[in-house]
C-alpha cells in the first residue's frame, strides 16, 4: 500500500544547489566548495581553513592580503593569537609547494 510517507521517501529530490567558484590565478587553480587544487599538473586536497586562506590569497594577486582579512577567511583565529595564523600559513605553503598532499602524475 502506498502511504503519503512512502510517497515522500521516494520523491525525487532537487539537485543541491551548490555554488561552483573556482578561482585561478598564477598557475593554480582552486575548486572552493570541494577544497581541491590544482598546482602544476598535481592534485592538492586541503581542510576547509586552509581552501578558504587560498581562496583570499588568490582573490587579490599581486596584492598585499592583512592578517585581519586572512584572520577572518581562516574562522576562529583570533587576532591576539598570530602564532595559529602563522601556523596555517605555514601548513599551506607546505601543501602548495609538494611537500605533502599531493596526488596526481
Amino acid at each position: 500500500m502506498l502511504t503519503w510517507s512512502t510517497m515522500l521517501r521516494r520523491r525525487p529530490r532537487p539537485p543541491a544547489k551548490t555554488q561552483e567558484q573556482v578561482i585561478q590565478a598564477d598557475g593554480v587553480t582552486l575548486d572552493l566548495p570541494r577544497r581541491r587544487a590544482q598546482v602544476d599538473g598535481y592534485l592538492v586536497h586541503l581542510p576547509a581553513r586552509e581552501a578558504a586562506l587560498l581562496g583570499v590569497l588568490l582573490t587579490h594577486p599581486g596584492q598585499i592580503v592583512y592578517r585581519p582579512a586572512l584572520a577572518a577567511a581562516a574562522g576562529d583565529i583570533d587576532q591576539t593569537h598570530h602564532r595559529d595564523l602563522d601556523r596555517l600559513m605555514h601548513r599551506l605553503h607546505r601543501r602548495i609547494q609538494g611537500t605533502f598532499g599531493r596526488t596526481g602524475p
